[in-house]
């Protein structure tokens, strides 16, 4: 059994290797302090700053995009793989009047936490919704009463 795992690890491939020495440089500067990571280096590695980017760009491509790191036939193209992120949406909706209430009820919620506002709404919010019925010319408010909640048995 031991023979199979040694073959098995010889057969590595060299994007395979770097990507595990990137994973261990990564490990390594989590677990320094600010400023210890270049100094550890120079004393414990044999190779430059230079190719401990490129083993560190390795485990990022590797763990950013096992596709890409699979489909990858050497060290070089995955050092030119970009990440492709997509662009966040710029799609805006205009706020309706049922936004705005929920934004004066929030706002009201933290500048008066104080009050109970479960079922209600505080003087901020109910101002709010009487200038909205006047400038959107909005039928009347439902109550802002709380209804009696019945005793539990």
């Amino acid at each position: 059994m031991g023979d199979f795992f040694r073959v098995q690890r010889l057969g590595r491939t060299a994007k395979e290797i770097a990507a595990e020495i990137g994973e261990e440089l990564i490990a390594v500067k989590h677990k320094l302090a600010h400023g210890e990571y270049e100094p550890w280096c120079e004393e414990n590695l044999t190779f430059t700053k230079k190719t401990r980017a490129i083993y560190i760009k390795v485990a990022e491509v590797k763990s950013n995009s096992w596709v890409t790191f699979q489909q990858a036939n050497s060290i070089r193209e995955m050092l030119d793989f970009k990440d492709t992120k997509p662009e966040p949406s710029t799609a805006h909706r205009a706020a309706t009047l049922d936004d705005l209430r929920k934004v004066e009820h929030l706002r009201a919620k933290r500048d008066e936490p104080q009050s109970d506002l479960g079922g209600a709404y505080s003087a901020t919010a109910r101002a709010f919704c009487m200038a909205s019925k006047a400038a959107f010319n909005l039928a009347s408010p439902p109550p802002y009463t709380r209804s009696p909640t019945p005793p539990r048995e």
